[in-house]
Parts: C-alpha cells; structure tokens; sequence
C-alpha cells in the first residue's frame, strides 16, 4: 500500500473524530449537526432548518467532496482514453458509463459550489 492512503487516511479519521466530539447530539431526532426540536415547526421554517449544516460538517464535507471529485475526474480521463484507444470501436457500456459518469460529476460540482458559497444543502432526512 502506498503511503499517501495511509496519510489521508489518517487525515480524514483525525478529522471526523474531531467533528464527533464537537457534535453534541441531545436527541434521536438530530441529523448531521441539526437539531430537531420535539415539536416540529411547520411552513418556512422547517424548510429553511432542513438545510442547515454545523460549519465543521460543511468543512469535512467540502474536503471529502474536493477530493472525491479528484479521483473521480482520473477516473472519467482514464475511461476516456479507453474509449478512444479502442479506434473507435468503444463498447457500449464504457459510453453509457461515461454519460452517467459526467453527469453524476456535474451533480457533484454543484453541490461543492453550493458548500464553497454557503447556499443551503438540503440533506436527505433518515427518519
């Protein structure tokens, strides 16, 4: 295994366990670094708390998001390039991969600028 794995590895371990101990999570009902009151607020409100996030959430989730884009763009070069060296013969899957690939990229880069500019994103609710 190479050393660098081993360095973000411990990176991103240092950095959720941080995240952790700082989180003080009262109720079942907390989702990512929120806190949902026991009497559910109604109309603009709850909209406009769904999306709110803790900045250390916001801060771990711009790093994993920076760097996941990273290595999926290798990913998209490299199935790129296979798709060309074929000499136009590209399978079929490799195609279709790579439309899905860019799209889900695209998805991504949007929610990176959404957490870079501090828009609200909304998180999917678990209960």
């Amino acid at each position: 295994m190479d050393l660098s794995y081993v360095i973000v590895g411990v990176i991103a371990l240092g950095v959720g366990v941080a995240i952790g101990q700082r989180r003080k999570r009262s109720g079942a009902d907390s989702v990512y670094g929120t806190q949902t009151p026991a009497t559910h607020q109604t109309g603009m409100d709850q909209d406009k708390s769904e999306g709110d996030m803790s900045p250390g959430m916001r801060v771990f989730m711009t790093v994993f998001l920076g760097g996941w884009l990273i290595a999926w763009s290798a990913g998209i070069l490299m199935a790129f390039s296979t798709f060309l060296s074929l000499g136009g013969g590209g399978s079929l899957f490799v195609g279709g991969w790579l439309i899905a690939a860019t799209a889900g990229w695209g998805w991504a880069v949007y929610t990176l600028w959404k957490l870079v500019t501090g828009r609200p994103v909304n998180l999917r609710r678990w209960h």
